[in-house]
């Protein structure tokens, strides 16, 4: 099967990118050429993110994708502290940088992915849990 370039994003609609991405998910998904899921984003995107928290008790829920920034958003339900659910964007050399959070309970996929896609009107779902 053909693979499928993350960055190819850029010129589609959020639609198109979501059935693409979910199409070539596992083994055909690349990112600047490189194999996706287990390099790009658990090697990479998701110890970045991890990292950059500070709370031990927390859960990656979401990646999407911001073509036109081409940087990452991670979500995190974090547990304890104040806010329950994290945003961390994670640029291409590594670095990450928080967003703010949201107060009160529940997970980013039952009642902040409305809120996620408002603040980033372009983010591209790339895993939601």
């Amino acid at each position: 099967m053909k693979t499928f370039e993350i960055t190819d994003t850029a010129g589609m609609t959020r639609k198109a990118a979501e059935k693409a991405i979910r199409k070539h998910y596992h083994d055909n998904l690349t990112y600047r050429g490189i194999e996706f899921v287990d390099t790009v984003y658990l090697d990479e995107i998701n110890e970045a993110a991890r990292k950059h928290l500070r709370s031990q008790d927390k859960q990656e829920s979401y990646l999407g994708y911001l073509p036109q920034e081409d940087v990452f958003v991670s979500g995190w339900d974090v547990f304890g502290g104040g806010r329950n659910i994290a945003f961390v964007k994670v640029a291409p050399d590594g670095t990450a940088k928080a967003s703010p959070g949201y107060e009160g309970h529940g997970m980013v996929y039952m009642n902040v992915y409305n809120a996620l896609h408002e603040r980033y009107p372009s983010l591209v779902d790339i895993r939601l849990d």
